[in-house]
């Protein structure tokens, strides 16, 4: 399956995820990646080309400086939004220490399954997908 598909399977997911939150009409998402990253703008463009007319709106949170504002970031997210999107590898690593409470995609990390943060990527389990 190509990039595109791929993508566009994992925002459907993540919609679905959303409209079946309890009181959720329309829903903002938090986006955040650590360093600089075209992959991740590449993945976004793509991500915000998918949820065109869907309802939800997306709070950037783009290029954090370290991975500890990124963890900050989540945190919120997790508080605060009914999603996330988490970019980069450096992203992914952080749901080893703390698996995600809310609907959340991991989007340009190299092999999630070898860094250890899902064991099937073709099955994720709990909220990331």
């Amino acid at each position: 399956m190509d990039i595109t598909r791929r993508l566009t399977a994992c925002i459907f997911m993540l919609i679905c995820a959303l409209g079946t939150a309890p009181g959720l009409l329309a829903a903002e998402i938090g986006v955040a990646w650590e360093g600089k990253s075209g992959m991740a703008n590449n993945v976004l463009k793509g991500l915000e080309e998918g949820l065109k007319g869907s309802g939800i709106t997306i709070e950037y949170q783009k290029d954090l400086g370290n991975v500890e504002e990124l963890e900050k970031v989540i945190a919120r997210f997790e508080k605060e939004k009914a999603g996330m999107v988490i970019m980069r590898s450096t992203g992914a690593e952080v749901f080893l220490k703390h698996k995600p409470s809310i609907p959340t995609l991991l989007g340009a990390a190299n092999h999630p399954a070898k860094i250890g943060v899902v064991k099937n990527v073709k099955a994720p389990e709990g909220n990331i997908t």
